[in-house]
C-alpha cells in the first residue's frame, strides 16, 4: 500500500492568539461565525495550520498610497 504523508504544522488558538493579537475568546466568537482565519477540528480540539494562517493573514493586508 503506498500512504502519503501531508506534513501540516497545527498550531493552537493560544499560539495564533500570540502571533495575530487577537484573544482567543475571539477566534472562539470567529470560529462559531465561520469567520476568520480557517482551522481544523481534530475531536475537540481547534487546530490552524500555520500555512494557512499566514495566508489568511495576507489576504488582510490593506495596501495604502505612498506619500
Amino acid at each position: 500500500m503506498n500512504v502519503k504523508v501531508i506534513d501540516y504544522n497545527l498550531i493552537d488558538t493560544q499560539t495564533v492568539s500570540a502571533i495575530t493579537g487577537l484573544s482567543g475568546e475571539t477566534l472562539k466568537n470567529w470560529r462559531h461565525r465561520k469567520i476568520g482565519p480557517p482551522f481544523q477540528k481534530l475531536g475537540s480540539r481547534c487546530l490552524y495550520r500555520d500555512d494557512l494562517l499566514h495566508k489568511w493573514i495576507e489576504k488582510c493586508s490593506v495596501n495604502t498610497c505612498e506619500m
